[in-house]
């Protein structure tokens, strides 16, 4: 039994006749017979009997005739599926990112990509460098946005931008005089920093070491908006992403450029071993193009 054997007699049970079949696959009518026949032989039952000047169905080939039909209906489905990933109109994409940047840009970026591709599934997993690096290691994410990392063995890492630490303070602070805040100057203050064990975070910690600079108080929490938040609350002076600092609309916290100069390099992380999908590839190049 091949597959040409059920195509024919599914026409013909269709359609009704050995005439109506044959116009339709384009193929002799004596073919068509040939077919039926052939089949009736390897499958060791009748499909057809005749009655009167027409023919109808056994009980069996009614039988054969809706399987086959629900098989099409099935390879109908897959077609059209196969068209829609080429189109990505379907499929699943998991992004995981830096929490400074899980609400702005990323959130933006996302709704732009989702306006051309409403139909796709997308997860969101909000991580550190380290989570970043492991989760698209593991296959979990297709799609890194992590600190570059250029010479990692197991990602490739595609610098994207870079933004620089600064502070937000009050407004009547004494040191919203300066133009620029240095570390010496944060001595006995209290700060608020993103707490996520980021190589920016450890390079804060270093230099603080390093010139001897101790906090009175210091507030860690995950996303440059919550530092803001609590800035404006007054329970510190903010060290956070020039972006989110730039994008602030209040009237209380005044922005101040730190020195010496600490750099975010952003970067997007892919897998060296695995390669994208289209749809992760359309989603990368939708990042860089921004």
């Amino acid at each position: 039994m091949r597959p040409r054997h059920l195509e024919v007699f599914h026409a013909v049970a269709a359609h009704g006749s050995v005439t109506e079949a044959a116009k339709r696959l384009h193929v002799s009518q004596p073919a068509v017979s040939k077919y039926l026949r052939e089949l009736e032989q390897d499958l060791g039952y009748a499909l057809r009997v005749r009655q009167g000047n027409s023919w109808r169905l056994t009980t069996e080939g009614r039988l054969l005739f809706e399987e086959i039909a629900k098989s099409l209906v099935g390879f109908d489905r897959l077609s059209q599926f196969a068209v829609d990933l080429k189109a990505m109109r379907v499929g699943r994409l998991a992004v995981a990112c830096l929490p400074l940047l899980a609400i702005e840009p990323l959130s933006s970026l996302i709704s732009d990509f989702l306006e051309v591709h409403p139909e796709i599934a997308l997860s969101l997993l909000v991580l550190n460098s380290h989570g970043v690096i492991d989760q698209v290691i593991a296959g979990k994410a297709d799609v890194g946005i992590g600190l570059h990392l250029p010479f990692h063995e197991e990602v490739e890492s595609r610098l994207v931008a870079r933004m620089r630490l600064v502070c937000m303070l009050d407004r009547d602070d004494p040191l919203a005089v300066k133009d620029t805040i240095t570390a010496a100057d944060l001595h006995g203050r209290r700060l608020i920093t993103i707490g996520t064990g980021d190589a920016v975070q450890l390079e804060i910690d270093r230099l603080f070491r390093a010139e001897g600079v101790r906090a009175s108080r210091r507030v860690e929490t995950l996303t440059s908006h919550s530092v803001l938040r609590l800035a404006e609350h007054g329970l510190g002076i903010a060290l956070l992403d020039d972006f989110v600092a730039s994008q602030y609309r209040g009237t209380r916290l005044v922005k101040r450029a730190f020195q010496p100069e600490i750099l975010y390099a952003l970067a997007v992380i892919t897998s060296r071993d695995r390669p994208l999908s289209r749809l992760a590839q359309s989603f990368v190049d939708h990042l860089v193009g921004r």
